[in-house]
């Protein structure tokens, strides 16, 4: 089944259009938060959320689509939930971080409307037995 790509990828020159203290406030965060803007390109996530994805820096994952974080399993129900907080509601998805981890990480993203700029709040947490 083919599914609809949110967003069209990194791009090194990405501009977020969204303002810097709000991006700033996210990459400083001690939580697993994040901000999408409404074409599905990552703003910036906090570094703790950048860590857990397999990613060294919130920078490394500016501009790119944040549907190409996930499984091919797990895009569909990632996007839907996306969907739903442009459109007013928080909606959220589970997700299977085995590819990243290399062993079954069970974990659940939200998505939620954002008041800065359209943006969508995207939080994320482990669910299994040993959640970190």
């Amino acid at each position: 089944m083919t599914h609809a790509q949110i967003g069209d990828g990194g791009s090194a020159g990405f501009t977020p259009r969204l303002p810097g203290t709000a991006i700033d406030a996210v990459a400083r965060s001690t939580a697993r938060i994040g901000l999408v803007d409404r074409d599905g390109l990552i703003a910036t996530f906090s570094k703790r959320l950048s860590r857990d994805l397999g990613f060294d820096s919130p920078d490394d994952l500016r501009g790119l689509s944040f549907a190409s974080l996930w499984h091919p399993a797990d895009r569909a129900a990632v996007e839907h939930a996306f969907t739903k907080a442009l459109r007013g509601c928080t909606q959220g998805a589970d997700v299977d971080m085995s590819y990243v981890h290399g062993v079954e990480r069970p974990a659940h993203v939200t998505f939620a409307p954002g008041t800065v700029g359209g943006a969508v709040l995207m939080t994320f947490d482990w669910t299994g037995p040993d959640a970190a």
